[in-house]
């Protein structure tokens, strides 16, 4: 058996092979040829300078050739540079290659396509589900530069008068921002009015591969719904931002003076989407509106529908809204934080629904109907680990204007259920002095507390008394009702429920 040594040697070990200047030398090595002399007419003789004194200095002093060396923080910096740009580069070539890797060997869970995430060319087909196909355009299509950067923008356009609109997302790659927000431009006078909300999706990109894989594509789902998917190559989640979508959605100006255009719904279903709401108002109303994400915040400037749906996790929600039929928030490990105005007609209930785990919820609610019909409110509002705020607010009577920026207050007939709950933060609930009903107020382990001001002034010029009586009193619950003196004319329910921490009730 022969046995090669690999192992390379040490720079010791080298030097030790090299012969020294006793040893004799490889016979096969012939040195070589001494170098041609110059031509002896061109040479010039040695200048010689006398020397004083019996020194053997040489006469002729050999030149000294003196290398520049740079300073020590500058050799530093330049060094450190060179390494932060070589560790870019190497880091960018990494993550390309991973993510091609990734994409071509597991593009779809488990590494196997399903029948419903059917590709085409490495570009994702719609499902049947979807509905049916309008258009259907790669992003690759459409590339412009801005700012020194490569973006594709593709624009689509969804009728107004359309029973439903909607926008979603589908794909591991499926990410970015949606804004909601007015058409450009001064509201027109005269002339036909638009009938088009305008959608432009602009898709950034780290890699040109990833875009060639989302398709986009115009749905009509059911007759007189139309929509539009983001489709992108299903597989595992990972941290690889290869594309960044930004949606938005522009809604046509109304004429001058004329009414807000009216929408009968609209739906985003857009998983690791920030959605962003301006102003709307006196441009556009919802009769119905649903909004949901997933671990993006959701920020609503104002909102004016009739019902409206508003759902994330793991993420903030604030915004200001103006209802008339039902609202309802849901997040998780983050603040709601809500100003609500909730409206009645006298007709049905107006219900809002507040929702959060392991996260607080401050929310303003103020009381609205028409005229002096009586009206009927019904609010939720549910937490854990979380302080949980919830003042409610109305005034006298005046007649109703529909104006959302100065709503009309609430008559002093109503019906108010409150439901309030969390646990190991404080829960507080404020009435309005227009609520009249049964009050419970319930912990453990802390204090429950239930005030109303005997000497409040009576909201509807009867000069009647405000009267708050307790039923039921210990440490941890106090249980009671609060009216205007008048026989039979309790009409409501409140109860705060907080574990661990205080509870309390207030009104007037």
């Amino acid at each position: 058996m022969i046995l090669l040594d690999d192992t390379p040697e040490s720079p010791a070990k080298a030097r030790a092979a090299l012969p020294g200047p006793a040893e004799s030398v490889d016979e096969d090595y012939v040195a070589p040829p001494p170098a041609y002399p110059g031509n002896p007419s061109s040479s010039q003789p040695p200048v010689i300078e006398a020397q004083a004194g019996a020194s053997q200095i040489p006469l002729n002093r050999p030149e000294l050739h003196v290398e520049r060396v740079e300073r020590t923080p500058k050799r530093f910096l330049k060094a450190l540079g060179i390494a932060i740009l070589i560790w870019i580069g190497v880091g960018f070539l990494v993550r390309s290659a991973f993510a091609v890797v990734h994409w071509s060997k597991y593009p779809f869970p488990g590494g196997q396509v399903g029948d419903h995430d059917r590709t085409h060319g490495g570009l994702p087909l719609p499902r049947p589900i979807d509905g049916k196909v309008e258009r259907c355009v790669r992003a690759s299509s459409s590339l412009q530069l801005l700012n020194s950067m490569a973006e594709s923008v593709i624009s689509f356009e969804l009728p107004m008068s359309a029973d439903a609109l909607y926008i979603f997302g589908r794909g591991a790659l499926s990410r970015g921002s949606i804004n909601f927000m007015p058409d450009e431009g001064e509201r027109p006078t005269s002339g036909s009015r638009q009938d088009k909300v305008k959608v432009d999706i602009r898709t950034t990109y780290e890699a040109r591969f990833a875009l060639e894989s989302v398709n986009l594509c115009l749905f009509e789902r059911t007759p007189g719904q139309h929509g539009i998917g983001i489709l992108t190559p299903s597989g595992e989640d990972h941290d690889l931002d290869l594309l960044n979508f930004k949606i938005d959605v522009r809604f046509p100006l109304p004429r001058l003076g004329a009414s807000p255009r009216r929408v009968k719904s609209f739906e985003t279903n857009l998983p690791l989407f920030q959605h962003n709401m301006r102003d709307l108002t006196g441009i556009t109303e919802f009769d119905s509106i649903s909004l949901i994400s997933r671990n993006m915040p959701i920020i609503v400037d104002h909102l004016v529908a009739k019902s409206a749906t508003v759902t994330t996790s793991n993420a903030v929600i604030r915004g200001s809204y103006n209802i008339s039929r039902s609202l309802f928030i849901q997040s998780s490990n983050e603040l709601v934080d809500a100003s609500v105005a909730l409206f009645n007609d006298g007709s049905t209930w107006s219900n809002l629904t507040l929702l959060n785990k392991n996260g607080p919820i401050n929310s303003h609610l103020s009381l609205h109907s028409r005229y002096r019909l009586h009206a009927f409110y019904d609010v939720v509002a549910h937490t854990e680990n979380g302080y949980l705020s919830l003042p409610i607010t109305s005034a006298p009577n005046t007649p109703y204007v529909h104006n959302p920026k100065h709503p009309q207050p609430l008559p002093s007939s109503h019906t108010l259920y409150v439901d309030a709950r969390t646990s190991n933060s404080p829960a507080s609930v404020e009435l309005p002095l227009t609520f009249e009903g049964d009050v419970d107020a319930q912990t453990s382990n802390s204090q429950a507390k239930v005030e109303c001001d005997p000497g409040a002034k009576d909201p509807t010029g009867l000069n009647r008394a405000h009267r708050c009586q307790i039923v039921r009193r210990s440490p941890e619950r106090v249980k009671g009702s609060i009216d205007w003196g008048v026989a039979g004319m309790r009409r409501g329910n409140v109860r705060v429920v907080s574990w661990n921490s205080p509870a309390s009730i207030l009104s007037g």
